[in-house]
């Protein structure tokens, strides 16, 4: 299936009977929406998937963030065990870099479906948060260049 139809659609799963009929799913095309952005589409897009499953019951933020942790507890065993050596040479290439992919993808698919149910605005919530460090963690004045050398041992020449 391509990426985009003739007129700039996007693929997405339609409910053949158009309201919820019992598994007669098909791919179809969903209009990009202008202006929407990527983490809207693929809000979206989730959305259509549990519904295409009729998965919303079971979707409240309780059960999300249970799924959300193991999720994240599925991504922590792939590098539990491995040195930083290992993880950056695992990630190059290779199949531990292809099962931390899935666990990132699954952890990123729970946390947007949660925020969905939480009826929360994901980026607008990320930037409010970066907003709020940035006041409660102010850069640090930018080190002396000479502290900067790992030789230094501290000793500025000075007589004090």
């Amino acid at each position: 299936m391509p990426d985009t139809g003739p007129d700039g659609s996007v693929p997405c799963i339609r409910d053949r009977a158009g309201g919820g009929g019992a598994g007669l799913v098909a791919w179809g095309w969903r209009h990009r929406v202008r202006g929407m952005g990527e983490f809207e589409e693929l809000r979206v897009r989730l959305a259509d998937f549990a519904a295409a499953r009729q998965w919303e019951p079971w979707h409240t933020p309780r059960n999300l963030a249970l799924a959300l942790t193991g999720e994240v507890g599925e991504l922590v065993s792939e590098l539990q065990w491995l040195t930083d050596e290992e993880v950056r040479a695992g990630l190059a290439s290779g199949p531990l870099r292809d099962r931390v992919a899935d666990e990132v993808a699954d952890v990123l698919l729970y946390l947007v479906k949660f925020a969905d149910a939480c009826g929360l605005d994901l980026l607008a919530e990320a930037h409010a948060k970066i907003d709020r460090n940035e006041v409660r963690f102010p850069p640090e004045p930018a080190a002396r260049p000479e502290a900067a050398d790992p030789a230094d041992n501290g000793d500025t020449g000075g007589t004090g």
